[in-house]
Order: structure tokens, then sequence, then C-alpha cells
């Protein structure tokens, strides 16, 4: 699968790693992104590999490995407007789950509804792609080593 890559986001994610790559050295530390190199060098090559986010507002490193599943996550930490969210998106779909009690999570066909309008978690039919997709989601967040893996709220349906 060819992942088509007008979204910014990943590759703001990556682009640390990429820079370090072509400067010729290592990487300081680990870091989420991947190394896009060979996709900047060969825009044709296959990337089968989800597209993930993660917004925590205005907190970084260590600060987002706090409890999420918390009543108030943001609770101490300053300038906290927005809610922590996670996104994947793997060929037609994108996942999201924002990191609060009680939110529902949300999936989009992106090729059939561009602009995210109708989110068929509920439906029967879309039970196994949901299911799919939280597990690239998970997977993702283990491949990158995400501190606050262990701390997520559970997703809910309802």
């Amino acid at each position: 699968m060819l992942l088509r890559l007008p979204t910014s986001v990943y590759l703001l994610l990556s682009l640390a790693n990429t820079f370090f790559d072509y400067a010729g050295i290592g990487v300081p530390w680990r870091m989420h992104g991947d190394n896009l190199r060979p996709l900047l060098e060969n825009p044709s090559e296959d990337w089968n590999r989800p597209l993930t986010q993660e917004n925590f507002s205005r907190s970084y490193c260590a600060q987002t490995n706090r409890g999420a599943n918390l009543r108030d996550p943001f609770k101490g930490l300053p300038n906290q407007n927005v809610d922590w969210w996670l996104f994947v998106r793997y060929g037609e779909y994108k996942y999201i789950q924002t990191l609060v009690l009680n939110e529902i999570e949300e999936l989009y066909n992106i090729d059939e509804d561009l602009r995210e309008l109708v989110n068929p978690t509920l439906e029967p039919a879309y039970c196994a792609t949901l299911v799919s997709m939280r597990a690239k989601m998970m997977s993702e967040l283990k491949r990158m080593d995400a501190g606050f893996i262990d701390n997520l709220p559970e997703p809910n349906r309802f």
C-alpha cells in the first residue's frame, strides 16, 4: 500500500529523525516519528506503516506520561486548553481516541468522508475495522516507546 503523505502532522514528528540522518549523525535519544529519507529520495516507494499523531496541547516528554485516565489529567499543568488525543491513519481509515474519560472513539473513512462528518463506531458493520485500527494505534505507540501507553483510558464506544 502506498501512503499518501499530504498530512504534515506525521512529517513534523519525523523531521528530527530525517534531519539527523541527512546530517550523518545519530539521534541523541529515541524520538517519535520515522526517518523519511527513503520516501524523499524515492517518492514512489511503498510505505506500509500507519500515520500517527498525538496531541498533548502544551505538554511534552515526561509530562505526557502521567495518568491520562485521571479525572483531571490537566491539573497542575499550565495552558491546558485542548483535550489530549491520539490518532492513527491507515489506508482509507482514521481512528481517533480522545484521552478523556467516557469520550467516544471516532472512526472515519477518509476516502468517503473527507470532512469527518460521519462517525460509524456504533455500527456493527465497522466493529472489525474499529478493533483493527485501535490495535494499529497501540502497536505504533509501543513501537515508539510512548511512556503514556499504560495510562490510557479505556476506549468508550457508547
